[in-house]
């Protein structure tokens, strides 16, 4: 301490009389600026840690492989723009090992995100409304406990004109589709058997949702995928990469430099071609909860699941960081069956209460109509005797 204070009188203090009156008030601050800011991106951080349901630490989440956002939008827009995301899915490279996979996460998983300023629940595609593709990454990253530092926005109203550029795809359609949605405007048509989809109707294929909500979209939306990439590594398709390049540019934003695209890209054709490519979806099942119907995710299959997808064993830290969210998830969850329930046991008591008082009215109506009838008869009697009357 002495040695300190000494420092401070032969070094600091004549540097400090010597400067100006003006410089003294910049550099204190300057110095204020500093302390202030270091003091709010801690507070800062220890509320984000505070608010996440992940215990994991950033630099604890998996980043073994490049994983990528793949987000289905319809504008290519990177901020909140008040459009929720129509398909997420998350891609998980490795160049060097020629490895990829694709997980799919249900549009309607229920997931912890910021709402309002305030930790809340909601559905994954939601995210993008709130904070548009950075909020999304978050959000994931949290939920899966992987870090994500890139997405790809796929602009949705492109994706006919890219089928239509690898001259369309064959398909077998397991039913009829017959849906229409004039709000949104889509209207879907199409038979069922084995079927050359060009890109109008690929789109009404893989966003048909009328049965079994958004997971049998999910499974033909993989469906669709493999029937492309069995397209792509086609002969035919050499003489269509050109047209096919620009429509991918034109219906494509992404955060992903030139240098990241060109190994990924390798690795995925290659992944196809060999028939290797992987494709999951979160695990979960689906339930109403608060009157909302949401895909309510397996929280320790998941994570598991995902330690597998990046080539890890699921043990120690992630192990014990997966039972926590889980806990979170299955407390929250809890809570929502217990609301709905009661809900329901309202609703239900509503709806016997109406179906008594219309049983109520029925017998009213039937009494009045009774009632009624007997004063006709009774009427037609009189009037039948006043006429025998005047006949004696």
């Amino acid at each position: 301490m002495e040695r300190f204070q000494e420092f401070i009188n032969q070094k600091f203090k004549p540097w400090w009389q010597s400067i100006a009156v003006g410089d003294k008030i910049c550099a204190l601050a300057v110095l204020f600026i500093l302390v202030a800011s270091y003091f709010y991106i801690q507070e800062q951080t220890a509320l984000q840690e505070q608010r996440s349901a992940d215990s994991l630490k950033r630099e604890e989440r998996l980043s073994v492989r490049k994983n990528v956002v793949v987000l289905g939008v319809d504008q290519l827009v990177e901020v909140d723009n008040g459009q929720r995301t129509d398909t997420i899915f998350v891609m998980m490279f490795d160049p060097e090992k020629g490895q990829c996979s694709l997980l799919n996460v249900p549009r309607d998983t229920r997931v912890q995100m910021e709402v309002d300023g305030k930790p809340d629940y909601d559905k994954v595609n939601a995210a993008f409304t709130y904070g548009g593709a950075k909020n999304t990454m978050r959000v994931l990253e949290e939920f899966l406990g992987i870090q994500i530092d890139h997405y790809l926005l796929v602009d949705v109203s492109g994706f006919k004109r890219l089928v239509d550029a690898i001259g369309g795809v064959d398909i077998y359609v397991d039913k009829d589709m017959k849906y229409d949605d004039f709000k949104q405007g889509l209207h879907i048509d199409l038979k069922a058997g084995q079927q050359h989809l060009d890109g109008e109707h690929a789109m009404q294929y893989v966003r048909y949702r009328r049965e079994y909500g958004d997971i049998s979209r999910i499974r033909r939306q993989q469906r669709f995928l493999w029937a492309v990439q069995q397209k792509i590594v086609s002969g035919q398709m050499l003489m269509k990469i050109p047209g096919l390049t620009r429509e991918l540019m034109n219906m494509v934003r992404t955060n992903l430099s030139v240098s990241d695209i060109l190994p990924m890209a390798r690795t995925l054709y290659d992944m196809v071609r060999n028939n290797a490519f992987r494709m999951s979806m979160v695990p979960g099942s689906s339930e109403y909860l608060y009157d909302i119907a949401y895909w309510t995710p397996h929280v320790m299959e998941t994570r598991q699941m995902v330690a597998d997808l990046q080539g890890v064993l699921f043990e120690g830290r992630l192990v014990e960081a997966a039972t926590i969210l889980a806990e979170t998830y299955s407390e929250s969850v809890h809570k929502g069956r217990v609301w709905q329930r009661e809900h329901d046991a309202a609703e239900e008591w509503d709806r016997q209460q109406k179906l008594l008082e219309e049983h109520r009215e029925a017998l009213q109506k039937q009494e009045a109509e009774k009632l009624e009838q007997q004063k006709q008869e009774k009427n037609k009697k009189k009037r039948r005797s006043k006429h025998k009357n005047k006949d004696n």
